[in-house]
């Protein structure tokens, strides 16, 4: 509850509500942090990672979204529990409704995926669309 002060004098008591909510400006600044300490404490450690043109990445961000990478479906599943596990620290869960697994690779029948976060597997997709790049 709160009060203000006005001229010596205070006014009626209201309710107040703690924290930031959808809308106020610094909702999107205050969750990047949050993210930036998620992935800090999830991939400070890793070892897990893949070359792509000579750079050597474990993981794509932007804005809410995240890709991890990694050259194993064992290595994918370790990241995957790890930034699972740190996200849950901090109150957050992974969503598998919007989460999908990928694998490229030259010859794709040999490749068998089975990542899980908790007990429920993602979605394996042949190809990720998004409704930002049709035209």
């Amino acid at each position: 509850m709160s009060a203000v002060r006005v001229d010596g004098g205070l006014s009626d008591w209201f309710p107040t509500v703690v924290g930031v909510l959808q809308g106020c400006v610094l909702s999107p600044q205050l969750f990047n942090i949050l993210l930036e300490v998620v992935m800090m404490l999830a991939l400070g450690e890793n070892d897990i990672r893949v070359c792509v043109n000579g750079f050597v990445i474990s993981n794509l961000r932007f804005a809410d979204n995240i890709s991890l990478l990694s050259d194993s479906d064992h290595g994918l599943q370790l990241i995957v529990n790890k930034v699972n596990t740190s996200s849950n620290r901090f109150g957050l869960t992974m969503s598998l409704v919007k989460s999908k697994v990928q694998a490229v690779k030259r010859d794709m029948s040999q490749i068998e995926m089975h990542t899980k976060v908790g007990n429920s597997e993602v979605k394996r997709v042949q190809e990720f669309l998004s409704r930002w790049y049709h035209l």
